[in-house]
């Protein structure tokens, strides 16, 4: 897991940073390392490890300290593996704050430490760049609420200091600075301005982040498997968790029943207010034990239990893993192995209800995978001769668990692989799609009406899957001429009647019968594709060497299917 995990946290540092901070990670991934140590390392001059490494401290994935001697930095690959976690972060800023939080929950991602003002005024330049049918430009004062809302939810925390960049274990502190709102207006208009906050920086609450990620995880698990009122009913008790217990307990303190009916009144949830009785003792009977009722005084009290609840959700979705990988059978197994103690293989067969071959296969299936483990049973007493020794079958949670993660880190590291291999091999239809989008967004600005917008995507498709065999790559061709040739046998198979006449396509290297034009519709493995190749081979009759070697051309067109065919695919092989 080590490897891949590596592997991955280098890759982050290459998209996010570029090749001279993946260098120095890779050289700090093997322990902390002086200055010295890493441009020798690395081979990098001193001035370029220096900016990377100012870019990983600022960032929070290097830290320092200094010892008697020099200075050594730290690699964080932890915090590395978090940039993963962004895009969900920003779309919790988005939920609770709406679109301008979004933005400046990603200015503050982008620079780390930034102060109030400084996040006010690149969001409001970045909403003038955006198009938009409003006239008014953006409103500062709602900017500003929008910032108080970030730090009350505490999405974002102070950072006092912008020169504390070691590890820091102080509470973090939420109070909102003074903001002077004339300041800031006077910064957009292109004044120098002072503004009272500088000194006050504020960076992303990276743990409330993600205690609200998990808290969701939770509340969808209810929902999903019960109704919509019972997972509003699992989200007030959360709520009301926060208020006597710490965020990140295994178990909560006891919630009265008093404070719980008073909560859900709140609501617009006339059943959930009307069965308040039945839904709690629903999720308190349920085998996940989401919450577990703790005392009768007071109408009763309720403990919400996180452990256990992710515990059964972690078993849920190995269950799930199992049965897409080697079916519903081997499901059965793995459930069963998990619920009994000291199970053996006729038990599995027996308690399975499963043919004793196929079970046999499948519990080793499951084995050889590390689903589940073998254990010999070693019997007491001394044995004159070699003897079968018993065995039982269990199941090491913590290690299937480390696995999986293992595997998610694969899929992640294959999935930006690919994505970057896709765009440079695309990035000349790739920038013509962006010059059709910007070009229709101009359309779209001066009036242009919805036919022209559509004539005008119609053309920038067709431009943007032209071909031209003296500006393709030899692979293109070479896929076009197979293509090509696959069409030449088909029309071959098809040729019928006597007026032939024999051509030579040196595109494909070889001769054909041919009577005239053809037009063959061949469907793809794509079900909403259909490949039409048009395929028109001159006639003509060799007198002699050079009319011989002559060029025919082969004209082979490709369209969607419903497309018109000024909107074909053409490639031209000569």
């Amino acid at each position: 897991m080590k490897d891949i995990y590596s592997k991955l946290c280098l890759l982050l540092l290459e998209e996010c940073f570029g090749s001279t901070v993946r260098h120095i990670g890779n050289n700090l991934l093997y322990g902390p390392k002086t200055l010295r140590e890493i441009c020798i390392g690395t081979s990098l001059p001193e001035a370029k490890v220096n900016e990377g490494l100012c870019d990983l401290i600022l960032h929070g994935f290097v830290t320092y300290y200094k010892n008697n001697l020099n200075i050594e930095y730290t690699l964080h690959p932890c915090k590395i593996i978090m940039i993963l976690r962004y895009s969900r972060y920003i779309l919790f800023a988005k939920t609770y704050c709406g679109d301008e939080g979004e933005m400046m929950l990603e200015e503050v991602l982008k620079y780390k430490r930034i102060t109030a003002s400084q996040v006010i005024i690149k969001t409001y330049k970045r909403i003038e760049q955006i198009p938009s049918n409003s006239t008014e430009p953006p409103s500062i004062p709602n900017l500003k609420n929008i910032f108080e809302l970030l730090v009350k939810n505490q999405f974002l925390m102070n950072s006092k200091s912008s020169k504390t960049m070691t590890e820091n274990s102080e509470r973090p502190t939420y109070n909102l600075p003074d903001l002077n709102l004339t300041a800031i207006s006077k910064s957009l208009e292109g004044k120098n301005i002072k503004f009272s906050d500088r000194k006050i920086f504020w960076e992303v609450n990276f743990d409330r982040f993600t205690q609200d990620l998990r808290d969701q995880t939770v509340i969808s698990a209810v929902t999903r498997k019960f109704d919509k009122e019972a997972g509003e009913l699992m989200r007030q008790l959360i709520n009301l968790m926060y208020l006597r217990t710490a965020s990140w307990a295994d178990t909560s303190n006891p919630i009265p029943y008093t404070e719980i009916k008073e909560q859900v009144k709140k609501l617009n949830y006339e059943d959930l207010e009307r069965y308040l009785d039945q839904y709690l003792r629903l999720l308190e009977e349920d085998k996940t034990q989401f919450i577990k009722r703790v005392g009768d005084s007071g109408g009763g009290q309720y403990s919400v239990n996180m452990k256990n609840a992710f515990k059964e959700l972690t078993w849920a979705t190995l269950e799930n893993i199992v049965t897409e990988r080697f079916g519903s059978k081997a499901a059965r197994i793995f459930r069963l192995v998990s619920t009994e103690i000291d199970v053996s293989l006729e038990q599995i067969q027996k308690l399975a209800m499963i043919p004793a071959k196929e079970a046999k296969f499948l519990t080793y299936t499951l084995s050889q995978e590390n689903y589940i483990q073998i254990q010999e049973l070693k019997k007491s007493g001394t044995s004159s001769g070699p003897t079968k020794l018993p065995y039982r079958f269990c199941i090491d949670l913590d290690k299937i668990v480390e696995m999986e993660i293992e595997h998610c880190f694969h899929t992640f590291y294959n999935i930006i692989t690919r994505r970057k291999h896709e765009s440079i091999s695309n990035k000349r239809m790739i920038e013509k799609q962006l010059r059709i989008q910007i070009l229709s967004a101009n359309l779209k600005e001066h009036g242009a009406t919805e036919q022209q917008l559509a004539d005008r995507a119609d053309t920038g498709d067709a431009d943007n899957m032209g071909m031209d065999a003296h500006t393709c790559t030899r692979a293109n061709r070479e896929s076009w001429r197979i293509g090509a040739r696959h069409v030449l046998r088909l029309l071959r198979a098809h040729v019928r009647g006597s007026n032939q006449s024999v051509c030579k396509c040196p595109a494909i290297g070889r001769e054909e019968s041919l009577a005239r034009r053809f037009s063959i519709s061949i469907v793809s493995t794509c079900p909403d594709i259909v490949r039409v190749y048009m395929v028109q081979i001159r006639d003509y009759s060799p007198t002699d060497e050079d009319s011989e070697r002559s060029s025919t051309p082969v004209t082979v067109q490709e369209r969607a299917g419903g497309r018109s065919p000024a909107g074909a695919l053409s490639c031209r092989i000569e």
